[in-house]
């Protein structure tokens, strides 16, 4: 009976060592995912977050697991772990692939880290402070994404021009196609934008003064005229609104880009491109209506 005791003793003290604990897990990038954890283990007073490689996951030990970056997220799916997953630095085009044939979803949720095309969107109309037209080329791996798109746009009263992209190869060619538009909107998408492809579209968008729209800060610091993005900083502040929710409601919201965000602009662009006005306050505006 002492036996039985102590065996059903320790059984609860593991139970509830386990609701105590977040586990983040990573693949790659090991000084991002220390920072990371860094800054959300400074707000999850009260629980115990630990950060571990993908070879260490072995068992359910954990009410909760954070997988950081898709590697960590596609090879914690693989396990089939009976435990709710939360991807983060993840864009949605990578969360779609990696839970591609999953059957059962409903204790997986992400906090996709690309900006949100309708904030987007947006960011150009208050940049423009007129009504604009916008072209926006997509693959056949991105070419799901063409109603969310459409409607923001019409949100906007902004007409919107979808271009099919097959061979990034031929990019100058497609990018004829849609040169009188005022706005040509990045959706990240490798098969269109990538390395080879970029001092194309960058040259061919300023010869037309066409601004771009990106979807990350190196794009804006080479050339293109804006984008929003979503930091580490705001990764976690999201990441952090998630957990409170879960640790109250034990339910995963669904996948979503972050609410946190922060905007770039490049003020040399925006000048070339005659648009003027308080960058500040532009920035507040979108950002403070989320």
């Amino acid at each position: 009976m002492l036996l039985v005791a102590i065996v059903c003793c320790s059984h609860f003290v593991d139970v509830l060592a386990s609701e105590k604990k977040i586990t983040m897990v990573y693949e790659e990038d090991v000084q991002v995912a220390k920072k990371y954890h860094e800054l959300l283990s400074a707000k999850q007073a009260g629980y115990d977050v630990k950060l571990i490689p993908l070879t260490s996951v072995d068992q359910n030990n954990s009410r909760l697991f954070i997988a950081i970056g898709s590697n960590a997220f596609s090879g914690l799916l693989k396990k089939q772990i009976n435990v709710p997953i939360v991807a983060v630095f993840i864009s949605r085009l990578s969360y779609r692939k990696a839970t591609k044939g999953v059957r059962n979803l409903a204790n997986v949720s992400a906090i996709f880290s690309d900006p949100n095309p309708h904030n987007q969107i947006k960011l150009a109309n208050l940049l423009y402070k007129k009504s604009i037209e916008m072209a926006v080329l997509l693959s056949n791996e991105t070419a799901f994404l063409r109603s969310e798109i459409e409607r923001s746009a019409k949100q906007f009263k902004t007409k919107v021009q979808f271009v099919s992209v097959d061979d990034s190869k031929n990019i100058y060619k497609t990018l004829s196609k849609v040169n009188s538009f005022d706005v040509l909107l990045a959706i990240p998408d490798s098969k269109i934008y990538n390395t080879q492809s970029m001092r194309t579209i960058l040259l061919t968008t300023y010869r037309h003064d066409q601004s771009l729209i990106g979807f990350s800060k190196g794009m804006v610091k080479a050339g293109a005229l804006a984008t929003t993005t979503v930091d580490i900083l705001d990764l976690a502040d999201e990441t952090n609104r998630l957990l409170q929710r879960y640790l109250k409601t034990n339910k995963l919201p669904k996948p979503d880009y972050s609410k946190r965000f922060n905007v770039y602009v490049n003020e040399y662009v925006a000048e070339s491109l005659n648009i003027f006005g308080d960058m500040r306050k532009i920035k507040k505006e979108l950002v403070h209506n989320e």
